[in-house]
């Protein structure tokens, strides 16, 4: 059993694609930290399950100050925890696992 740093800002319905992630992680038995957001937090609130709930609400401040925030509070968690896996869920499909318009190309692409 490990500790599990999961990082997840997300929506309600951005939590369906992450809620298989965290199951499986409780069940392995590993010793599961979550740092979310409000909407995260409103999931989670009481699942006993958790070693530790946190979030931060970095959209509420100006776009020039929302990484530089975030990233003291992951350095602040990191130093704090010390896990042994960092699970970053955030900006994962989003961002980079679903075909975009922009790029065309991808929209005849299998689900492989």
């Amino acid at each position: 059993m490990g500790k599990t740093l999961v990082l997840r800002y997300a929506a309600f319905g951005d939590w369906l694609y992450a809620m298989p992630t965290m199951r499986a992680l409780f069940d392995k038995g590993e010793e599961v930290y979550l740092h979310t957001n409000t909407k995260g937090y409103q999931i989670f609130q009481k699942d006993d399950r958790l070693k530790e709930l946190t979030w931060f609400e970095a959209f509420h401040l100006p776009k020039e100050h929302q990484a530089p925030a975030v990233e003291g509070v992951w350095n602040a968690l990191f130093e704090r925890i010390r896990p042994d896996t960092i699970l970053h869920l955030s900006n994962t499909i989003e961002g980079s696992g679903l075909a975009g318009r922009e790029n065309p190309k991808h929209w005849n692409l299998s689900l492989k």
